[in-house]
């Protein structure tokens, strides 16, 4: 048995605040069934029903069948209700929901993890929508988007600790753009190899050195990460798997094609996290969405310390 609140609340400047509150509960049940994994969770958000059924088969070694269905409840983002002069009059919804249906293959072996899945997204949303990047008027326009598309997730361990990670997600449209596509890679690869590698070069009479460098191999976990992310979406109404949201794309202000470039190092010792970040490196300017255009360049030095006991 699941039971989860959620409150948020965002003020805007001279305009007041607006509130969102909900309660999640759920009753989880799984078991095993024609030698498969079968779980089921049924429950609510509020009084929308929600749903999570989820059935996975192996059917040879490292390979497994996939079966899943949902239906899942959100919140319109606080800031669609952002003051601006149409939105009181033509933003009306508090919330939606959207129902996620899959089949797929998983594999799993040593250095090579690889999902295929094909799947059918239905939704029925507003969404905001600017004709053009000065233009200070954000209309809502209700639509319904009945997706099919096809993705792979695979992940790679490379030689000296290092990893690649990423998604490839097609869905085929009926008019003039042939296909939609989105999809990201992440390459990160650790340190450690070669603070060890440098131990092993140091003589033995600059000791100090060599212990030093090995101590910084096994105790602290030091990466780099570099991460690109790819939007086609030629002329329709767009989901954002990454984002769990959708969009309208397709005018000269909304980005069709962009890689976007991320960069990230950090070091771990034991629960503390210190990192550096640079999100949209190329500093391009753009936007999914009417009223949410991504930051032009963000620079993030950051710091996470768990406490556990």
């Amino acid at each position: 048995v699941k039971l989860e609140p959620l409150l948020q609340q965002i003020h805007y400047k001279f305009h007041g605040s607006k509130n969102q509150n909900t309660i999640t509960g759920q009753i989880q049940y799984a078991d095993s069934v024609f030698s498969g994994n079968l779980s089921i969770s049924l429950g609510a958000t509020n009084l929308t029903p929600i749903y999570n059924v989820k059935y996975i088969k192996s059917i040879l070694p490292g390979l497994a069948f996939k079966l899943a269905s949902s239906h899942h409840f959100f919140h319109y983002p606080l800031s669609y209700y952002a003051p601006t002069q149409l939105n009181k009059d033509k933003f009306y919804e508090d919330n939606s929901s959207y129902s996620l249906h899959a089949a797929g293959l998983n594999y799993n072996s040593t250095n090579i993890s690889n999902r295929f899945q094909i799947s059918y997204i239905y939704s029925d949303f507003q969404y905001p929508f600017q004709t053009s990047a000065t233009d200070s008027i954000i209309n809502y326009e209700a639509a319904e988007m009945p997706k099919l598309y096809f993705s792979d997730n695979f992940h790679f361990s490379l030689p000296w600790k290092g990893k690649l990670a990423g998604r490839v997600m097609v869905t085929p449209q009926h008019s003039d753009d042939f296909f939609q596509m989105q999809g990201f890679v992440d390459y990160r690869q650790h340190l450690s190899p070669i603070f060890h590698t440098t131990a092993d070069l140091i003589p033995n009479w600059l000791g100090f050195f060599k212990y030093y460098f090995n101590q910084l191999a096994n105790n602290m976990t030091s990466y780099i990460s570099i991460n690109s992310y790819y939007i086609d979406g030629g002329k329709n109404l767009f989901w954002y798997q990454e984002f769990q949201n959708m969009g309208k794309i397709g005018t000269n202000y909304f980005t069709n094609k962009r890689l976007n470039i991320n960069f990230k190092v950090g070091f771990k010792v034991k629960t503390l996290h210190l990192f550096y970040a640079i999100y949209n490196v190329e500093g391009r300017q753009f936007s999914t969405m009417g009223g949410m255009p991504f930051h032009n360049r963000l620079k993030i030095f950051g710091m996470e310390w768990s406490f556990t006991n």
